[in-house]
């Protein structure tokens, strides 16, 4: 091996002792529609953990929603891949729409399993690919999954990249519309990571704005990159108070950081400045 997998092997046995969910696959590793280079193979080994991320209002300061996201944990050494490196790869093999299922089934399995035993619950987001978009039955799945587990349509949310909406815009627009006439609070994911547009900001039917990490954690190249960087964020957190949509800013790792989020008047924020992400049964365990 290379030498970096003990690392990754604890901490999947640490989310796995503390309830983690994992996904097992076992695909052909000669499956079409790869680029030269890229790990096609998802081997026998190969797992799929969800982990969730705490989402704080600021302004009272409770966890007010958390996020299910996804882990992969590749070959016998668990070498962990972030998901921006294995989702492109899932969309083109076209396992994504199966690990979205998942994902949504099993956060409203353990939901159901917190109302049994009478614990507070707390809505959860989980995302939609752009390949479940232009599912035809992609509201009927996703409804008849969480009717199946009985829960109430507002404690999910669902998360579409900024990326999706500026793709195909009508198709996405259609999309969210329909979550949110059946309850569902609907996230634009990754906001001002891509070419966006004031026409799309007006339009698109969303209910909260998440402001992509990179303009917290961006090496500006010099005070005058930094300035502007930093007048972004300011705009687009005005802008959704001028649009009355909440702002939530990700990416938050440290005081000074939390700090100016809340100096600007940003509604939310997720990231490691609370904590890292935990298994679903330790995430709930620890802070609800």
């Amino acid at each position: 091996g290379d030498g970096v997998g003990e690392p990754q092997l604890v901490e999947f046995a640490r989310l796995v002792a503390r309830g983690a969910t994992v996904l097992e696959f076992d695909v052909d590793p000669q499956r079409p529609g790869l680029d030269a280079g890229e790990p096609a193979d998802v081997a026998v080994e190969d797992i799929l953990v969800i982990v969730v991320a705490r989402l704080n209002d600021l302004v009272p300061d409770p966890v007010e929603s958390a996020e299910a996201l996804i882990r992969w944990f590749r070959g016998p050494e668990g070498k962990v891949q972030m998901p921006d490196t294995f989702i492109p790869i899932f969309e083109k093999t076209g396992d994504i729409t199966r690990i979205d299922s998942f994902v949504l089934d099993e956060v409203c399995r353990f939901l159901h399993a917190l109302k049994k035993s009478k614990r507070k619950l707390i809505p959860v987001s989980v995302n939609i690919s752009r390949a479940d978009v232009y599912g035809i039955n992609i509201i009927k799945s996703i409804i008849d999954i969480v009717d199946k587990y009985k829960i109430s349509h507002d404690l999910i949310r669902f998360e579409i990249s900024e990326r999706s909406y500026s793709e195909n815009p009508n198709i996405v627009y259609d999309v969210a519309g329909k979550l949110k006439f059946n309850g569902f609070e609907v996230l634009m994911d990754d906001f001002g990571s891509e070419n966006s547009s004031l026409n799309m900001i007006r339009n698109m039917p969303v209910d909260k704005i998440k402001i992509d990490k990179s303009f917290l954690i961006a090496k500006y190249s010099d005070e005058e990159q930094k300035r502007k960087g930093i007048g972004v964020l300011k705009a687009i957190v005005m802008l959704s108070k001028e649009l009355l949509i909440p702002s939530v800013a990700e990416g938050v790792e440290n005081i000074e950081q939390y700090d100016f989020i809340n100096s600007l008047g940003c509604e939310s924020i997720q990231g490691f400045f609370f904590s890292k992400p935990l298994s679903l049964l330790c995430a709930f365990a620890l802070f609800l």
